[in-house]
């Protein structure tokens, strides 16, 4: 979901993964 990347810190933000996960849901 949108939210969940949102709501992790900058430093998750960095990361490409959240993004993935955004992506697989």
């Amino acid at each position: 979901m949108l939210l969940d990347r949102v709501n992790p810190t900058p430093l998750v933000s960095s990361i490409p993964t959240p993004s993935i996960v955004d992506t697989t849901i």
